[in-house]
């Protein structure tokens, strides 16, 4: 009978931390979709701010510097939202058509809305042991958020950091002389 219910709290256990991955999971789409609108959102800002630009750039012979500096934004604001598409897609086990930008399943060998033949997924790399890895709640794998101290997910207390060891000087009484010990090496040949 032990067993049983021994059994059970196991399956228990394994099924709260399923439901807190997909939970911390779920949280983090969430993070990266806000994200993704409010890079659209500039996306769209700049542009607008583009099109007045070489409007009221048509007389001025300096435009085209401003003009250059606009378009680069908003190639570094197109990089953005492709890697966080890409995060999304493999939160989801998704990824994209290289041909027509279709989302596809990650296994799948062909695009569903193309036919174009998928490129072979990439294997899972291992981790660098030179670069520092996210820290994760060890109770349900959410990441951590900045310094927090507890889990946002599960409330688990994250690992307490050791604490920085304290050096301890012995300073001389006022007054006091010093002892043989205490005082500092002479050099023989200095004259005092």
């Amino acid at each position: 009978m032990a067993s049983f219910f021994s059994d059970l709290g196991k399956t228990f256990q394994s099924a709260a931390k399923t439901i807190q991955k997909k939970t911390a999971e779920g949280m983090e789409a969430t993070r990266r979709n806000g994200e993704l609108r409010s890079l659209r959102d500039d996306q769209r800002k700049l542009f607008a701010t583009l099109g007045e630009a070489y409007y009221a750039s048509r007389n001025d012979e300096d435009a085209d510097e401003r003009l250059a500096l606009l378009v680069r934004r908003i190639d570094e604001v197109q990089e953005r939202i492709k890697a966080v598409t890409a995060e999304l897609d493999a939160l989801n086990d998704k990824r994209r058509c290289p041909a027509c930008e279709a989302v596809v399943d990650i296994n799948a060998k062909f695009c569903p809305a193309c036919g174009a033949k998928m490129p072979e997924a990439e294997p899972a790399q291992e981790a660098d042991p030179d670069q520092p890895q996210e820290a994760r709640c060890e109770n349900c794998g959410a990441p951590r958020q900045g310094e927090a101290r507890f889990c946002a997910v599960c409330g688990q207390p994250f690992e307490a950091e050791a604490p920085k060891p304290t050096v301890e000087i012995n300073w001389p009484e006022a007054g006091a002389e010093p002892s043989a010990a205490e005082e500092p090496p002479r050099d023989e040949n200095s004259e005092i």
